[in-house]
């Protein structure tokens, strides 16, 4: 989660590190957190398509990064490094953002953070998900790398008069 646990607004992202329009969402949500700041929180939720043979490693990657406290910056990285998505570079990323090396490598060897991502995945199935990124404000569901605009029309209804 990023922002403010207690807001009024929550936003659950349903994304996949390899797909490029969850990495055009990346700019808007923050754009999202600037404009409501403690209003609005951001929850992240993995959604690695099985056509995206580096999702589910970079999704491994970025929870090893939460071990240490570093999930938005790996987060963050992971999709400015896009189209370089491969075991190197989540080192080199890790290595970036100040992590433990050789714990993040142990972790990531490990295959443990699997289960949390096939939890997300599997919530997704539950909740119809299927394209990414899916987005729910407060529970409305929108799809796809949509602009400022229509997040900002959602979180107002949402926020009310």
């Amino acid at each position: 989660m990023r922002g403010n646990a207690r807001a009024p607004i929550t936003i659950v992202v349903f994304s996949d590190f390899q797909c490029p329009f969850c990495a055009r969402v990346v700019p808007t949500l923050d754009e999202v957190q600037r404009a409501y700041g403690e209003k609005v929180r951001i929850v992240w939720k993995h959604q690695p398509l099985p056509f995206h043979p580096n999702a589910v490693p970079a999704a491994e990657a970025a929870e090893a990064a939460r071990e240490q406290g570093k999930f938005w910056q790996m987060h963050d990285r992971l999709f400015g490094a896009q189209r370089e998505l491969s075991p190197d570079t989540y080192e080199r990323l890790a290595r970036e953002i100040g992590l433990d090396v050789r714990r993040f490598q142990e972790s990531v060897r490990s295959g443990k953070a699997r289960s949390r991502i096939q939890e997300d995945q599997r919530l997704a199935s539950r909740i119809g998900a299927e394209a990414t990124p899916t987005l729910f404000v407060n529970g409305e569901r929108v799809e796809g790398a949509v602009p400022f605009a229509t997040l900002k029309a959602v979180i107002d209804r949402k926020l009310g008069p």
